[in-house]
Parts: C-alpha cells; structure tokens; sequence
C-alpha cells in the first residue's frame, strides 16, 4: 500500500496539476444546489398546503417556551400527518444524498484519470439510478448500525468495511448494491487501519476548512464569505480526491496480487 502522503500527492496532482479543482467545485455546487432547490420546494409546498414536520413543530414550540407561552399538543390526526410529512422528506433528503455521494465518487475517479469527457454528466451519475443509490446508502447505513449494536468499534470498523462501495458502484454502474458491498468489503480487507490513518492525515486539513468556514461566517462580506467558502471548496475537493486515490491503489493492488 502507497505511503499516505504519496496517496495525497496522487490527490493534489489532480486536483492542482490537471486543473480539476474547478470541475470538482463546481460539482459539489452543483449537486449541492439541486439538493436546497429540491428540499426547498418540498418545504414550499407544505407551507401552501398548511403541512408542519415534526422538526418545524419542536422548533415552534421551543420558540414558544421561551416566551413563555403553551403550545398546544396536536391531535391524533395532525400527528399523523406530521408524521408523513417527515418521513417523506427524510425520503427525499436520503435519495438526494446517496445521489450526491454516488456523483462525488464518479467524478473523483475522473478527476484521477484525467479523463475530460462528459465529465459533468459523470458528477450526475446517481441521477441515472436514484434508487439504486438510496438502496446501496441504506443497505450501508443498515449494516454499520447492525455492528454499532455491538459497539461503536465494531460499527466503525463496518463503515471502514463498505467505504469502498460507492466507487465500486461509480466504476461499475451495473452491479447491485449487495455486489458492491461484497467487493468493498473484499478490497478492504487488511487495509481497514491503513484507510483510518489515511483519513486522519487528513485532519489538519479539514480543520482549516472548519475555520474557513467559520470565518465566512463571522466576517459577514460577501468577498470574505467568497475567499473563505472557495478555501472550503478546496479542501473538499483535495479530500474526495484523496479517497478515490485510496480505492484506485487498493484497486491496483489486488490485481497485481493476483
């Protein structure tokens, strides 16, 4: 297995060298923008429709509290539509993110291929197969739950286990959900601390994009919320390029041991 900062040059080549950074920016925008207009129009239409969530409800009545005022408990059928609304929103949330995580995947593996066609199109991969992309999500967040039973090691060290899956899914669109997992799980086997350490060499990094991110905030213009957040966009495209270099050397690594 490569050095950890080998696997982070592979990274930055990509990102700075080939002059992805911009491509990868402006696929988190991207998708990152479908989401908000997605979720905000859910949103917008339960507000014409006189439709709360259970969260928008919490919130109404923690604001109410602290005016010191009763809010009333809702009635059985009110729950119940509250309810719905919830879960259907958590629906679309999730479908979106495993939409989001598939695209990242795809166009992270272009980013280290260099490879330049339709590469937008490749950043909308989960657009093909949302369902396919929810199911592999669930089917992950299912199986790391099922460990973290145990203990939050065990559910850890499953996460570490079915990382791999959502670039397997990116390189092979075709395979289920259940097949992805299994080759996850058979490329990380061994290499489960190596990806952990790897992650972790990542944490100067991502620290600085907390602070960016921080500062956007605090400093309030439009020119240092933009210098800031375009710090941010940096460090995640560095990261997800990082991962995918990591499954692309565990890739290679298997078929030379073979």
């Amino acid at each position: 297995m490569k050095k950890c900062s080998r696997l982070r040059k592979e990274a930055w080549d990509a990102v700075v060298r080939t002059k992805w950074l911009w491509r990868l920016a402006a696929a988190i925008v991207l998708l990152n923008a479908i989401i908000q207009s997605v979720m905000s129009a859910v949103a917008g239409s339960y507000a014409k429709m006189g439709i709360a969530t259970w969260s928008e409800f919490a919130s109404a009545k923690i604001s109410a509290a602290r005016q010191g005022l009763t809010y009333a408990v809702p009635s059985f059928s009110a729950a119940l539509q509250m309810t719905g609304a919830s879960l259907f929103e958590t629906f679309i949330a999730y479908i979106f993110g495993a939409i989001f995580t598939l695209g990242i995947a795809a166009i992270s593996l272009k980013a280290l291929r260099d490879d330049r066609r339709k590469w937008l199109a490749g950043s909308l991969e989960g657009f093909r197969r949302p369902l396919e992309a929810a199911w592999l999500m669930f089917l992950i967040n299912f199986k790391v739950f099922l460990w973290s039973l145990l203990l939050i090691v065990p559910g850890i060290v499953a996460a570490y286990r079915y990382r791999q899956a959502w670039y397997v899914k990116a390189q092979h669109p075709d395979w289920s959900a259940a097949e992805c997992i299994a080759q996850s799980s058979r490329l990380m086997d061994g290499c489960k601390w190596k990806a952990f350490v790897f992650d972790l060499s990542y944490i100067p990094w991502l620290l600085l994009a907390g602070v960016c991110a921080g500062m956007s905030i605090l400093l309030g213009s439009a020119f240092a919320g933009a210098l800031f957040m375009g710090a941010v966009l940096f460090v995640l495209c560095y990261f997800f390029a990082g991962r995918a270099a990591f499954y692309r050397n565990l890739v290679e690594e298997r078929k030379a041991a073979q």
